[in-house]
Protein backbone atom coordinates (compact mmCIF):
# COMPACT_ATOMS: atom_id res chain seq x y z
CA UNK A 1 0.00 0.00 0.00
CA UNK A 2 1.15 3.26 -0.93
CA UNK A 3 2.03 6.21 1.63
CA UNK A 4 -1.09 7.93 0.22
CA UNK A 5 -3.10 6.00 1.06
CA UNK A 6 -2.19 5.59 4.73
CA UNK A 7 -2.57 9.43 5.08
CA UNK A 8 -5.78 9.50 3.39
CA UNK A 9 -7.32 7.15 5.76
CA UNK A 10 -5.44 9.03 9.14
CA UNK A 11 -7.13 11.92 7.36
CA UNK A 12 -10.63 10.07 7.98
CA UNK A 13 -9.69 10.06 11.56
CA UNK A 14 -11.44 13.22 13.77
CA UNK A 15 -8.74 13.04 15.94
CA UNK A 16 -5.27 15.41 16.61
CA UNK A 17 -2.54 13.80 14.71
CA UNK A 18 1.35 14.23 15.43
CA UNK A 19 4.21 13.75 13.11
CA UNK A 20 7.10 11.63 14.92
CA UNK A 21 10.20 11.89 13.62
CA UNK A 22 12.67 9.19 15.20
CA UNK A 23 16.47 8.37 14.60
CA UNK A 24 17.60 11.40 14.95
CA UNK A 25 20.54 10.85 16.37
CA UNK A 26 21.52 8.73 12.91
CA UNK A 27 19.95 10.59 10.35
CA UNK A 28 19.93 14.25 9.51
CA UNK A 29 17.95 16.82 7.41
CA UNK A 30 15.07 14.60 7.91
CA UNK A 31 12.97 17.76 7.32
CA UNK A 32 13.75 18.31 3.54
CA UNK A 33 12.78 15.10 2.54
CA UNK A 34 10.23 14.53 0.31
CA UNK A 35 8.01 12.04 2.42
CA UNK A 36 8.32 14.69 5.30
CA UNK A 37 7.21 17.42 2.85
CA UNK A 38 4.11 15.07 1.81
CA UNK A 39 2.56 14.55 5.15
CA UNK A 40 3.02 18.36 5.98
CA UNK A 41 1.25 19.05 2.73
CA UNK A 42 -1.33 16.47 2.94
CA UNK A 43 -2.58 16.49 6.71
CA UNK A 44 -3.37 18.87 9.25
CA UNK A 45 -0.96 18.78 12.06
CA UNK A 46 -0.96 19.55 15.72
CA UNK A 47 2.69 19.17 15.91
CA UNK A 48 5.52 17.70 14.27
CA UNK A 49 8.56 16.15 17.08
CA UNK A 50 12.31 14.96 15.81
CA UNK A 51 13.17 12.69 18.74
CA UNK A 52 15.60 10.22 19.39
CA UNK A 53 14.20 7.20 20.93
CA UNK A 54 17.60 5.70 21.93
CA UNK A 55 19.00 8.90 23.70
CA UNK A 56 15.30 9.55 25.00
CA UNK A 57 15.93 12.92 23.27
CA UNK A 58 12.66 15.43 22.92
CA UNK A 59 10.50 12.91 24.40
CA UNK A 60 10.04 15.07 27.06
CA UNK A 61 8.35 17.98 24.92
CA UNK A 62 6.28 15.14 23.10
CA UNK A 63 4.57 13.55 26.38
CA UNK A 64 3.89 17.36 27.36
CA UNK A 65 2.16 18.03 24.50
CA UNK A 66 0.22 14.96 23.45
CA UNK A 67 -1.02 14.75 27.19
CA UNK A 68 -3.01 18.06 26.67
CA UNK A 69 -5.29 15.84 23.95
CA UNK A 70 -5.60 13.03 26.28
CA UNK A 71 -9.51 13.43 27.48
CA UNK A 72 -9.76 12.52 30.92
CA UNK A 73 -11.35 8.77 31.49
CA UNK A 74 -11.76 6.08 33.64
CA UNK A 75 -9.45 3.94 35.89
CA UNK A 76 -8.55 1.19 33.36
CA UNK A 77 -6.31 -0.72 36.38
CA UNK A 78 -8.78 -1.47 39.15
CA UNK A 79 -8.10 -0.49 42.74
CA UNK A 80 -7.61 -4.12 43.73
CA UNK A 81 -4.23 -4.67 41.59
CA UNK A 82 -2.71 -1.71 43.53
CA UNK A 83 -3.22 -4.49 46.67
CA UNK A 84 -0.20 -6.06 46.51
CA UNK A 85 2.86 -6.79 48.42
CA UNK A 86 4.96 -5.11 45.43
CA UNK A 87 2.93 -2.24 44.88
CA UNK A 88 2.54 -1.31 49.08
CA UNK A 89 6.35 -1.69 49.06
CA UNK A 90 6.49 0.89 45.98
CA UNK A 91 4.27 3.35 48.03
CA UNK A 92 6.39 2.82 50.76
CA UNK A 93 9.63 3.69 49.39
CA UNK A 94 7.39 7.20 47.93
CA UNK A 95 7.03 8.21 51.72
CA UNK A 96 10.44 6.91 52.53
CA UNK A 97 11.78 9.34 50.35
CA UNK A 98 10.02 12.28 51.23
CA UNK A 99 11.28 11.37 54.29
CA UNK A 100 15.04 11.44 53.43
CA UNK A 101 13.96 15.07 51.28
CA UNK A 102 12.63 16.33 54.56
CA UNK A 103 15.36 14.91 56.72
CA UNK A 104 18.83 15.28 54.86
CA UNK A 105 21.36 13.62 56.09
CA UNK A 106 19.72 13.71 59.63
CA UNK A 107 18.35 10.19 59.08
CA UNK A 108 20.54 8.47 56.26
CA UNK A 109 19.80 5.12 55.56
CA UNK A 110 18.30 4.37 59.17
CA UNK A 111 14.29 4.65 57.83
CA UNK A 112 12.16 2.12 56.47
CA UNK A 113 8.04 2.33 55.84
CA UNK A 114 5.91 -0.69 56.23
CA UNK A 115 1.78 -0.02 54.80
CA UNK A 116 0.09 -1.48 57.68
CA UNK A 117 -3.83 -1.01 56.23
CA UNK A 118 -4.50 0.20 53.10
CA UNK A 119 -8.93 0.67 52.31
CA UNK A 120 -10.51 1.95 49.78
CA UNK A 121 -13.74 4.28 50.21
CA UNK A 122 -16.55 5.02 48.56
CA UNK A 123 -15.73 7.69 47.13
CA UNK A 124 -12.41 6.54 45.88
CA UNK A 125 -10.08 8.28 48.46
CA UNK A 126 -7.51 5.73 49.95
CA UNK A 127 -6.84 5.62 53.49
CA UNK A 128 -3.70 4.27 54.44
CA UNK A 129 -1.72 3.47 57.66
CA UNK A 130 1.92 3.60 57.63
CA UNK A 131 4.66 2.51 60.49
CA UNK A 132 7.93 4.48 59.97
CA UNK A 133 10.78 2.41 61.39
CA UNK A 134 13.82 4.47 62.87
CA UNK A 135 16.73 2.50 64.51
CA UNK A 136 17.25 5.05 67.75
CA UNK A 137 15.56 7.28 70.05
CA UNK A 138 16.85 10.71 68.89
CA UNK A 139 15.75 9.68 65.38
CA UNK A 140 12.15 10.09 66.34
CA UNK A 141 12.29 13.88 67.40
CA UNK A 142 14.17 14.73 63.74
CA UNK A 143 11.33 12.95 61.82
CA UNK A 144 8.32 14.17 63.72
CA UNK A 145 9.59 17.91 64.09
CA UNK A 146 8.46 21.04 66.57
CA UNK A 147 4.84 20.01 67.62
CA UNK A 148 4.57 17.20 64.40
CA UNK A 149 5.17 19.99 61.84
CA UNK A 150 7.85 17.25 59.70
CA UNK A 151 5.96 14.61 60.06
CA UNK A 152 2.80 16.63 58.76
CA UNK A 153 4.70 18.13 55.62
CA UNK A 154 6.54 14.83 54.77
CA UNK A 155 2.38 13.27 54.52
CA UNK A 156 1.12 16.40 52.66
CA UNK A 157 4.05 16.11 50.01
CA UNK A 158 3.57 12.57 49.69
CA UNK A 159 -0.17 12.46 48.88
CA UNK A 160 -0.32 14.12 45.30
CA UNK A 161 2.70 12.03 44.54
CA UNK A 162 0.63 8.82 45.92
CA UNK A 163 -2.45 10.10 43.69
CA UNK A 164 -0.61 10.19 40.69
CA UNK A 165 0.99 6.99 41.01
CA UNK A 166 -2.14 4.66 41.99
CA UNK A 167 -5.28 6.81 39.89
CA UNK A 168 -6.73 7.26 43.09
CA UNK A 169 -8.60 10.70 43.52
CA UNK A 170 -6.42 11.43 47.03
CA UNK A 171 -5.43 9.96 50.15
CA UNK A 172 -5.75 10.05 53.77
CA UNK A 173 -2.41 8.96 55.30
CA UNK A 174 -1.51 8.17 58.96
CA UNK A 175 2.13 8.60 59.80
CA UNK A 176 3.42 6.74 63.12
CA UNK A 177 7.06 6.71 63.50
CA UNK A 178 8.25 3.92 65.46
CA UNK A 179 11.64 2.76 66.93
CA UNK A 180 12.78 -0.96 65.88
CA UNK A 181 16.59 -1.22 67.28
CA UNK A 182 18.91 -2.06 64.58
CA UNK A 183 16.27 -2.96 62.37
CA UNK A 184 18.91 -3.55 59.12
CA UNK A 185 20.88 -5.73 60.84
CA UNK A 186 18.05 -8.00 61.82
CA UNK A 187 17.39 -10.89 58.38
CA UNK A 188 13.84 -11.09 59.39
CA UNK A 189 12.85 -7.40 59.91
CA UNK A 190 15.12 -6.74 56.37
CA UNK A 191 12.65 -9.41 54.89
CA UNK A 192 8.99 -8.48 56.46
CA UNK A 193 10.25 -4.96 55.29
CA UNK A 194 10.52 -5.97 51.72
CA UNK A 195 14.40 -5.61 51.53
CA UNK A 196 15.43 -8.83 51.16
Amino acid sequence: MEISSYLNGIRQVDKPVFLLINKLDTVKKKRNSPCYRGVQQTLSLQGDYSLSALKTSGIDVLLETVVKYIPEGRNFIPMILLRTRWSASWLAEIIREKIMEATQEEVPYSSAVEIQQWQERDDGVVFIQANIYIERDGQKGIIIGNKGARLKSIGTKARPRLSRVSWAPGFFLELWVKIKKDWRSDEYTLRELGFR
